[in-house]
């Protein structure tokens, strides 16, 4: 492996934690949001179920479905905020690792990390028909379910990253082991342009050393992709 497929990997890998830390920070928001959720559901049911002490209750009552009505408007749009924040963040995982780790991977390693890339639409599916837990016998709220199915979008998410990373890093450390004992043996082993007293030359060119290799081009470079867009 070159230099250039190695610092290639270091990108994705480097990319993927900083992925890995936004979805924390999504889940995060989406159980603070849960929270504020349910405490204005238990304040709206308290003010709707206090004494009935004529007309002002009446006015309290339906002042409490008013601002129930906002608050479940103002979570909806959040929770769809934090998926597309989500989805987005997912999109340019497959992005980056498809098209800067295709090329630099070996084959053992780049079948495994298309086959975690490729998990995602199943992982879709599983949160997409995931059901919030509830502590009663009545089934969750829409809010509360897509906000739970974000969730689990998220942490479907977390986990390919985390499968995806394991591979490149543990592929970089290889690598790095690799060419650090290469260096080694090198720096222990004579000349080899100078073995036995002779001036050993390539006999293709009539020069000393190595032959000159043409840089590669940008689309070689990056390497087919493990996932086309």
């Amino acid at each position: 492996m070159n230099e250039e497929s190695l610092r290639s990997l270091k990108y994705c890998l480097s990319w993927l934690r900083w992925a890995n830390g936004h979805l924390s920070k999504v889940l995060v928001s989406l159980r603070d949001v849960l929270e504020e959720w349910d405490q204005s559901r238990a304040q709206s049911s308290e003010q709707a179920s206090g004494p009935n002490m004529g007309p002002g209750h009446q006015h309290t009552t339906n002042q409490a479905h008013l601002d129930s009505a906002q608050v479940t408007a103002a979570v909806t749009q959040r929770i769809e905020a934090l998926k597309a924040e989500v989805l987005q963040t997912l999109k340019k995982v497959v992005d980056i690792v498809s098209k800067y780790a295709g090329g630099a991977l070996p084959e053992n390693a780049r079948v495994l990390v298309r086959r975690h890339l490729t998990s995602l639409p199943q992982r879709f599916r599983i949160a997409s028909t995931s059901t919030a837990p509830t502590e009663s016998s009545r089934p969750a709220s829409e809010t509360v379910t897509n906000a739970h199915r974000v969730m689990v979008l998220a942490k479907e998410g977390l986990d390919m990253m985390s499968q995806v990373s394991a591979v490149l890093d543990g592929t970089i450390v290889s690598a790095e082991e690799w060419c650090d004992r290469l260096g080694r043996r090198r720096r222990g082993s004579p000349d080899p342009r100078n073995v036995n007293g002779i001036d050993n030359k390539d006999p293709r060119n009539g020069q000393e050393g190595d032959l000159t290799m043409s840089a590669p081009d940008e689309k070689r470079r990056e390497g087919p992709g493990l996932v086309h867009a």
